[in-house]
């Protein structure tokens, strides 16, 4: 069969129709070049495809396919379909799609054939130049203009019902115009840096910068694609990245930031920063960055030296940090003394982790002097130092017993001199002499006392026999300690002679080792310790690293108070531990020697 010959009209309007869509891109295309009976487009998926279930068509008279290389329904008793493929048109603006139509036969009002446009997967839209012919038309050329999105599917939907009935279509087009971006780089907004242009950073603190982009495309037309960045020539810089995602999208006529980091050293540095994007004219986009990386160090507030009594804790100090370059939750801070026995880096606290931080100093039980604080913030690169002084006044401490003593025995009328050395084994004054406590006796109520020439001498009645717990006080002049000694009067025959109770005759009921004395000391020092029974005894001195610097006692040891000395001449200023090792009990204390 024959097409039917076109009007002058329409030729006319197919030829204005290319010349108006010379200036676009041809998006697809189907001029049906298959062989008679085809049913479906070629590809996987297939291009177009065909719907029959809503007609009656018997073959070989009746039929929906491709004849002589255009698509042709004869005589198809109901409606039949034909679609497209999604049609990608994305990045395209006024995109326009042409559909050849004839018919052959005489065609009834009921008899058509209508042409569909979707949208993003969207409803049916029917073309706005030609889309629904019904009865007799001859042949024409359907249009629809004005689309866009990411989508098209085009549906073409016939009618017809004789065998002299046919309709046909052919030469699909769709065409668009290309939406072109226009990336231009700004920093800041609105201050354009062209194309291999630089972009000096001036001074820049050490460590991480983040600079922001304004990537502008007013002046395009499509949508802009912001896909790569990266570096080239890098000098003194490290560790590049977008922390903005990327792919990043710029709508025409809007703009966007896109935020880069990097990381400088101290000096000047330099790079090549390039944007890959979807500008055909600026693909990639370059600039020069350049800068100087400069590192400030950290500042610490001034602390107040301080005053405290002995055995006492500094408040809480306040102090803050600031570094220009470097947020002070960042910054390490440490101390130490330059008077350890006094102010050990151990009693050193600290509160906070932000710019205001505070610190406190517990100094050594029983000590006291001056030393001085040492107070240290650093960057990670630069540090900066602080320091204060802190004086310890000493206080009287009170005399304490250390040990129980045990009882005496005797003899009516007897008169026991104890000296005193018997008895300063069991006492301990951190800052008196021994020597120079004073001593007394109270609850005697039968037994008499008198203190001549550091003796306690205590008599024993004549007329009275039982035992007394008499308190012995000791005492340094503000405070003093008791302690009990039960004294037990027994008969016999009184020597004309006194007896003295040596100091290995008042017996302790508990292992101690004392504190030295003096201490600080220098060259030698006492070292005092109680024993309840008799037993081995290792008396030993250490340095602070441990190593064994001479025994003082090595041997067997009776009950009682013993005393050690130690000459240090030998050894250097420093803390020294002396210790005790028995089978029953060890114990260790600190000793300074101080040349």
């Amino acid at each position: 069969m024959k097409k039917k010959p076109l009007f002058f009209c329409e030729i006319m309007f197919l030829a204005l129709g290319m010349l108006s869509v010379s200036a676009q891109t041809t998006l697809w295309s189907e001029d049906f070049t298959y062989p008679d009976g085809t049913t479906q487009g070629s590809g996987i998926p297939p291009k177009w495809t065909i719907d029959i279930s809503g007609a009656t068509i018997t073959p070989p008279d009746d039929w929906f396919e491709i004849k002589n290389n255009q698509m042709e329904g004869r005589d198809v008793d109901g409606v039949v379909e034909w679609s497209s493929e999604m049609i990608d048109i994305s990045g395209y603006s006024s995109v326009t799609i042409s559909i050849h139509l004839t018919e052959i036969g005489d065609l009834e009002s009921t008899d058509y054939i209508r042409l569909y446009y979707i949208i993003n997967s969207g409803s049916e839209t029917i073309f706005n130049t030609h889309g629904d012919n019904t009865d007799d038309f001859t042949s024409r050329t359907a249009n629809q203009t004005g689309l866009s999105g990411n989508t098209l599917q085009i549906v073409i939907r016939m009618r017809n019902n004789a065998a002299a009935e046919y309709h046909q279509f052919d030469n699909i087009l769709v065409q668009g115009t290309l939406l072109t971006p226009e990336v231009d780089v700004q920093r800041p907004t609105g201050t354009s840096i062209i194309d291999h242009g630089t972009d000096n950073l001036g001074c820049q603190s050490v460590g991480t910068i983040n600079l922001d982009y304004t990537i502008d495309n007013t002046l395009g037309s499509g949508p802009l694609l912001i896909t790569t960045i990266s570096g080239t020539n890098l000098n003194n810089v490290s560790l590049l990245s977008s922390t903005t995602p990327l792919p990043l999208q710029v709508a025409s006529g809007t703009t966007n930031i896109l935020n880069i980091s990097f990381n400088v050293g101290p000096g000047p540095f330099r790079f090549n920063l390039s944007f890959g994007n979807n500008d055909s004219d600026e693909n990639p986009y370059h600039l020069s960055i350049s800068g100087t990386g400069t590192d400030s160090s950290p500042k610490i507030s001034s602390i107040e030296n301080q005053t405290i009594q002995e055995d006492e804790k500094t408040e809480w100090l306040v102090f803050t940090l600031s570094d220009s370059d470097t947020d002070p939750a960042y910054l390490a801070v440490s101390a130490g003394t330059d008077n350890q026995d006094l102010l050990p880096n151990s009693g050193i606290s600290f509160q906070g982790s932000d710019a205001t931080r505070s610190i406190r100093i517990s100094p050594s039980k029983n000590r006291w002097g001056t030393g001085r604080v040492y107070l240290t913030a650093s960057d990670g690169n630069n540090t900066s130092q602080i320091n204060f002084k802190v004086t310890v006044l000493p206080v009287n401490d009170p005399p304490q017993f250390t040990a129980n003593l045990d009882s005496v025995l005797i003899i009516q009328g007897q008169t026991y001199h104890i000296p005193v050395t018997g008895l300063e084994g069991c006492v301990e004054d951190n800052d008196t002499p021994i020597s120079s406590l004073t001593w007394s006796i109270e609850n005697n109520i039968h037994i008499q006392y008198t203190v001549k020439e550091d003796t306690l001498v205590i008599t024993a009645p004549t007329d009275w026999l039982g035992t007394e717990t008499i308190i012995i006080i000791v005492s340094d002049g503000e405070f003093d300690d008791t302690t009990t000694l039960v004294v037990n009067v027994e008969p016999g025959e009184v020597s004309s002679e006194q007896t003295a109770v040596k100091a290995g005759q008042i017996i302790p009921k508990t292992f101690s080792l004392n504190q030295n004395f003096p201490n600080p000391f220098n060259p030698k020092t006492t070292i005092t310790y109680s024993l309840p029974e008799q037993t081995h005894v290792k008396l030993e001195i250490y340095n602070m690293q441990g190593q064994l610097m001479t025994i003082l006692e090595n041997g067997t040891r009776s009950a009682g108070v013993h005393t050690a000395q130690w000459d240090a001449s030998h050894v250097p200023t420093g803390i020294y531990l002396y210790k005790i090792s028995t089978p029953q009990f060890t114990s260790m204390r600190k000793c300074m020697l101080v040349k």
